[in-house]
Order: structure tokens, then sequence, then C-alpha cells
């Protein structure tokens, strides 16, 4: 493989790792809101909820693991 190639395919695929990063981001976000909004309603119920585990992906700026 070429090293043009190689930049061109690197590139595309670290841009489509941020896109997926920005996803699970947005998904921690709704896990974190959904998760206060349970505990909100919940403050007076004695029955316990299932407790919303966030994701434990890397955050931004790092490496995919292949890489």
């Amino acid at each position: 493989m070429s090293r043009r190639k190689f930049k061109r395919l690197t590139h595309r695929l670290l841009g489509r790792f941020d896109e997926v990063q920005i996803q699970l981001d947005q998904i921690e976000g709704s896990a974190m809101k959904l998760q206060a909004s349970c505990d909100d309603e919940g403050e007076g119920e004695v029955v316990p909820h299932p407790v919303v585990q966030l994701p434990q992906w890397p955050r931004h700026g790092a490496a995919p693991a292949a890489l």
C-alpha cells in the first residue's frame, strides 16, 4: 500500500472514530438524563430500579486500539 493511500485511509478512519465518539457521548448524556429522571420519579418509592451503567469507551483524543 502506498504511503499516500495509507494516509488517506488513516484520515478517514480517524474521522469515523470521531463521529462514533460523538454519538457515544450523546448516548452517555441520554443515559445520565434517564438515570436522573428515574431517581427523581422514584424518590418516594421503595422498589429499587436498575442503575444505568455509563459506557467505558476511550474519551476524545484517544487513539483507537487498533492503531
